[in-house]
């Protein structure tokens, strides 16, 4: 038997298959972690020409320049209530977080949006246009493939227009594993993600990221104005923490790493 996670989410499955509690069938049960693809994602962009498109004044919602050297946020998702979008938005301009720090979203069809996506679209305008002070630090962006996620979020590491390292931020109520947030501490990000769930299985909180209450928007704003204002903390420090969540992927999580394990287990 397999569960997929790391050794830490054993006690998660048991809670779904009480089955698994019976001797006989829960030595069998092996936990095997995810994996993520550490290749070079993007080379013909180490000048990094992917973080210009947050500045493309074409887009409905875009960085002006003269805030290009605040520390950047980003979430990476599915444009949908439960991913949290709307959530971090009103936590971000809330709590003050929009004086010294821009906001990124990417996800959703901005083109051809579902119902569900069009409903979340009208949320973040009608949020963003009552609240005029916003305008030049928040950027929507369509969703991006694989790859193009990998490139832009290694583009924006590469550009160093502030001291602090880009902070990645997962506001879903709550993340099974997480492999986004695995990709964005592999190109150099803080992740800051929620308590619920498998990310705490690689997640040391104040260690190689931060874990956090996403219940509502306003755990939200009360855990990011905690960990992004109130505790003040050095650029050197969130370097440090974002420095042990790429080294913590690149041991535990690389696809090469994970595949020989699966290999392993199979073959015996």
């Amino acid at each position: 038997l397999f569960g997929i996670g790391s050794e830490e989410s054993r006690n998660q499955l048991l809670a779904y298959y009480p089955a698994l509690l019976d001797e006989s069938i829960s030595e069998k049960l092996t936990m095997m972690p995810e994996g993520i693809s550490l290749r070079n994602e993007c080379p013909m962009f180490a000048d990094g020409p992917l973080y210009s498109i947050l500045f493309e004044e074409d887009k409905e919602f875009y960085l002006e320049r003269s805030f290009r050297n605040n520390p950047l946020l980003l979430t990476v998702g599915r444009l949908d209530p439960a991913k949290g979008q709307v959530k971090l938005l009103k936590a971000w301009g809330n709590s003050g977080l929009w004086n010294s720090f821009n906001l990124v979203i990417v996800g959703g069809d901005l083109k051809h949006p579902s119902r569900i996506e069009t409903d979340e679209f009208e949320e973040i305008r009608k949020y963003v246009r009552e609240n005029k002070e916003l305008h030049g630090k928040f950027c929507h962006l369509p969703a991006m493939n694989n790859d193009e996620i990998r490139c832009f979020e290694n583009s924006i590491s590469r550009v160093k227009t502030t001291p602090w390292p880009p902070t990645y931020v997962a506001p879903s109520f709550k993340e099974e594993f997480g492999i986004a947030i695995l990709e964005a501490m592999a190109a150099g990000f803080v992740a800051i993600a929620p308590k619920r769930g498998g990310v705490k299985s690689y997640i040391r909180d104040g260690y190689n990221g931060f874990l956090i209450d996403t219940t509502d928007e306003v755990s939200i704003e009360k855990e990011l104005r905690r960990l992004l204002i109130d505790a003040r903390p050095s650029a050197r420090r969130m370097k440090m923490i974002a420095e042990n969540g790429s080294k913590t992927v690149y041991r535990r999580f690389s696809i090469s790493i994970v595949a020989k394990q699966f290999s392993s287990l199979y073959t015996s």
